[in-house]
């Protein structure tokens, strides 16, 4: 692919909460700018990553800016291609891109309230969603017309797993973010339900950083095992019985 050395900009802003870079990262959205950055860079664009990092350096090919930065970045720069991620606040006069998408991880955009007018939206060329409910919800709750949204999925790199010696495990589920997005909703409305229909339905809840708990044990098949790195996560043998529902 010969991208003529296209800039791409991709805009976190001020989440999560603490400072991190390429050897931190924590939440799935951050996961997916890093990745997704990468593989930009591999391709040959030029990539400016604007998220909470303390200082600006490269790594991968990719340029870390601290968010503080990015207004003084625009006034000089021109980007291809600009993502936004979850947020529509980075669309500023100063920024001056070929085209503009808009990321969303969740059923949600940072700072519009449900129904609210989306901000510059007329600078937004595609909205990008995870599922067809998720695209389905934004067209309902932002009046966002069909032909604007494009469907996509996050990927999964395989080559992480090749060293992991996986135990299957039957009906067992790993909740793995933070506790308030809906834990709470679904022990009290969707578990009930799966274990009328599944009685050995298991669920193992973690996170990704510290978070005031919604549930703190109790239930039978839930257990809370707490903040777990990514390398306990995903990578250790056996320290945590990995998911797969059949």
């Amino acid at each position: 692919m010969n991208t003529g050395n296209n800039i791409v900009g991709i805009y976190l802003g001020d989440g999560p909460t603490e400072y991190w870079d390429e050897t931190t990262v924590n939440g799935g959205s951050e996961n997916w700018a890093l990745e997704i950055s990468y593989q930009f860079a591999k391709n040959g664009f030029n990539v400016f990553l604007f998220g909470l990092f303390k200082n600006e350096h490269t790594f991968n090919g990719v340029n870390f800016i601290p968010y503080e930065k990015y207004k003084n970045i625009c006034v000089v720069a021109e980007f291809d291609y600009f993502i936004c991620s979850r947020r529509v606040d980075c669309i500023i006069q100063e920024l001056k891109a070929k085209h503009i998408y808009l990321m969303l991880h969740e059923c949600g955009i940072y700072g519009v309230q449900k129904g609210g007018k989306i901000p510059n939206f007329d600078r937004i060329e595609k909205v990008f969603v995870l599922s067809e409910f998720h695209k389905k919800w934004l067209m309902k709750a932002f009046n966002v017309p069909e032909y604007k949204i494009y469907k996509t999925f996050n990927g999964i790199d395989q080559t992480l797993y090749e060293n992991v010696e996986f135990e299957d495990k039957k009906n067992l589920m790993i909740w793995s973010s933070v506790q308030k997005r809906g834990l709470k909703f679904f022990i009290d409305r969707v578990y009930p339900k799966i274990k009328e229909e599944v009685p050995d339905f298991k669920v193992k809840v973690c996170s990704y950083t510290e978070c005031e708990n919604v549930y703190n044990g109790g239930i039978e098949g839930i257990d809370v095992i707490g903040r777990q790195t990514h390398e306990k996560l995903f990578f250790t043998k056996n320290q945590i019985e990995q998911q797969k529902l059949m």
